[in-house]
C-alpha cells in the first residue's frame, strides 16, 4: 500500500479534468492564486491575500457592534523579535452608517451585547458563573468559532446581492451611480473613519449627506427583487434592517469588498511588517490573478492559463462570483 499528498491546487485542477490551470482558491483564511502546469504546481507566480470568507465575516461582525480597526489579517497576533507581541486590531468604537443619529434605529443593532453565538443562548449557560462565562468569551476559541458559524449563515442568507446584478449600471443595494460619479463606491467606504465622532449620517468619499429619502424611493421601484430582504433575524432575536441606511445596503453588498481596490475605512493593516509588502497581502482578488499572471514570463505559457482558469474554495460560492471576476479581469 502506497499514499501519495497532493497539494489542493492541484486535485482542483485535475477534478476539472485540467492538467494546465491558473486554480484561484478563496478560501476561509485568505485568497491564493496557483499556476499548474503539466499538473505540477509552479512556485512562480504563486500569490496570495489576506481577503477571505474570515475576512469578510470579521468586516460583518465590526459593522454589526459597531467597532472599527479590523485588522487586514482578522486581528492575528504577532511576535516580534525582541520577545512582545502586537495586534494587528485596535478595537475603537465609531460608525456613522446606520441612520441620521436621532433615534435607536441609528446606532448598530449589537452595539451593547455584541454578536450572541447560539450556545449562549441555551438555558444550562445561565447557571455558568458570569466570571467564567467572560472568560469563555475572550480566551475560547470554540466562542470564536461559534460567532463565526453565525456571521457566515447571514452573508450566506438571501438578502446579499447576486455580483451579477452588483455589476449592471444603476443602482445597487439601493445606493448607485450619482451625477459626476465615474465608479460606484464600494461598500463601507466614505463613512466610519477615524474622524467621525459618532454614529451620524452617512457620507460619500465627497462629503456630501446621502439622501435617505432618495435612497428609499429607489428601493421602492426594486420591490421584485428586495421583497422578503430586507431584513435578517439573528439567533438571539436582533432584526438587521438592510434598507434604511448606508451600512445595511453595504452589508447586502459585502461580497464586493474581495473585489474593491479600496478598503473599508475602519479596516486597518498590520504594523509590524512594511507597507508594501502589507498592501501586496491585501490584493483584490483580480489583481491577484494579475500578480500572478505577470510573473510567469513565458508568453504562450501565460496565455494558455488565463484561458483556463479555475475558482474553487467555499467563499468562491457567492452567486456570481466567477462571471464577476471574468468581467473585473477584463478591465485590469
Amino acid at each position: 500500500p502506497a499514499a501519495y499528498i497532493a497539494p489542493s491546487p492541484m486535485l482542483s485542477s485535475f477534478a476539472y479534468g485540467r492538467q494546465t490551470s491558473l486554480v484561484v482558491d478563496i478560501g476561509h483564511a485568505g485568497s491564493r492564486v496557483t499556476p499548474l502546469v503539466d499538473g505540477y504546481c509552479l512556485n512562480v507566480g504563486s500569490v496570495s491575500s489576506l481577503r477571505g470568507g474570515k475576512w469578510l465575516s470579521n468586516i460583518q461582525k465590526s459593522v454589526l457592534e459597531g467597532i472599527g480597526g479590523i485588522g487586514g489579517d482578522c486581528g492575528g497576533v504577532h511576535n516580534n523579535a525582541n520577545g512582545t507581541t502586537t495586534t494587528a486590531t485596535t478595537c475603537k468604537r465609531y460608525w456613522n452608517g446606520w441612520g441620521d443619529g436621532k433615534d435607536e434605529n441609528s446606532r448598530p443593532p449589537c452595539h451593547d451585547e455584541g454578536i450572541i453565538p447560539r450556545y449562549l443562548l441555551h438555558a444550562n449557560m445561565e447557571k455558568l458563573p458570569n466570571d467564567k462565562l467572560e472568560m469563555l468569551k475572550q480566551q475560547s476559541s470554540f466562542h470564536s468559532m461559534a460567532i463565526h458559524e453565525v456571521m457566515y449563515e447571514m452573508m450566506t442568507s438571501s438578502h446579499v446581492l447576486p455580483l451579477e446584478f452588483s455589476s449592471r449600471g444603476g443602482r445597487l443595494g439601493g445606493r448607485g451611480l450619482e451625477d459626476g460619479d465615474d465608479v460606484l463606491l464600494a461598500p463601507f467606504c466614505g463613512y466610519g473613519g477615524e474622524e467621525d465622532d459618532g454614529i451620524g449620517a452617512g457620507v460619500d468619499d465627497t462629503n456630501n449627506i446621502v439622501d435617505m429619502e432618495e435612497d428609499k424611493k429607489a428601493e421602492e421601484e426594486d420591490v421584485d427583487f428586495d421583497e422578503g430582504r430586507s431584513r435578517y433575524v439573528l439567533p438571539d432575536g436582533t432584526r438587521v434592517d438592510l434598507t434604511k441606511s448606508r451600512a445595511g445596503e453595504d452589508l447586502r453588498r459585502l461580497p464586493e469588498l474581495l473585489f474593491s481596490e479600496t478598503l473599508p475605512s475602519f479596516v486597518k493593516t498590520s504594523t509590524d511588517t512594511n507597507a508594501d509588502n502589507n498592501n501586496n497581502n491585501m490584493l483584490p482578488l483580480q489583481q491577484l490573478v494579475h500578480e500572478s499572471l505577470s510573473q510567469i514570463l513565458d508568453v504562450d505559457l501565460r496565455k494558455e492559463l488565463s484561458s483556463n482558469i479555475i475558482v474553487t474554495g467555499g467563499a468562491s460560492l457567492f452567486p456570481g462570483l466567477d462571471k464577476f471576476l471574468s468581467a473585473k479581469l477584463g478591465e485590469v
